[in-house]
């Protein structure tokens, strides 16, 4: 038990001694050097804190500023605007989307007679490609009746041979009363032949024909080489 206690009280007088000797020999700069740290890492500390604020603030701003400038550029890109193509001038315009109560049949688009659109004109779904006709007009909008609306009827031309044939709206137009005197195969290109429009304006093709119930003459799908649910924007013919 002396034993225990004795050994106890050495180990603390060499560990008082190790302490005391560590104070002595530690150069006094450096002590104070270690000091200066200690006392100075809280204000460390808070200065962090607050670059660290002013940084996430600075980076809210330029997010808010970024959406801002693709929002400004995304109604540039919107707004109504005049192109020439081939000679041909069109109107570009934005498509109003109908989602969830898609119709093929009829369209809205973000421009009217403000833009010069005017009633009765041609629209495309591309330069060159028909898709249909400016029926009623506003100052801000109108309204595009499509070759797929069920009650439309146009009188077209298929392939370099211009077989004579009349389409039928629908949400999958065909072509009818498509003669047989001269041969075709599908694919070939299919164009409007109707007075009300100028003439050549290319619809899409058709696809293989098939012989009517009538047996007279042959009939075949219209193949549009678009989507209506990918379109944006439609151009409108001056």
């Amino acid at each position: 038990m002396y034993n225990r206690k004795r050994t106890t009280s050495t180990l603390g007088v060499i560990a008082l001694i190790f302490f005391i000797s560590q104070l002595l020999f530690t150069p006094k700069a450096y002590l104070l050097s270690r000091l200066g740290r200690a006392l100075q890492a809280p204000v460390t500390f808070f200065k962090s804190l607050s670059t660290r604020t002013s940084l996430m603030g600075d980076l809210q701003d330029l997010m808010l500023e970024n959406q801002s400038l693709r929002a400004q550029l995304l109604q540039a890109q919107s707004t109504p605007s005049v192109i020439e193509q081939e000679s041909k001038r069109y109107i570009r315009v934005p498509l109003y989307a109908s989602y969830p109560f898609n119709t093929n049949s009829q369209l809205l688009v973000a421009a009217g007679s403000e833009s010069g659109i005017r009633e009765g004109a041609s629209v495309f779904a591309a330069p060159g490609i028909f898709l249909g006709q400016v029926s009623s007009v506003e100052g801000g909008n109108a309204v595009v009746r499509t070759i797929f609306d069920p009650g439309w009827e146009l009188p077209v031309r298929i392939g370099e041979g211009r077989v004579d044939a009349l389409l039928i709206g629908g949400s999958e137009p065909k072509l009818t009363l498509v003669s047989k005197r001269k041969p075709l195969i599908g694919g070939e290109p299919v164009y409007l032949s109707s007075r009300e429009f100028a003439y050549g304006l290319t619809l899409g093709t058709v696809a293989e024909l098939r012989q009517s119930k009538e047996s007279l003459f042959l009939e075949g799908r219209l193949i549009t080489s678009y989507a209506l649910t990918d379109l944006s924007e439609l151009y409108i013919g001056l």
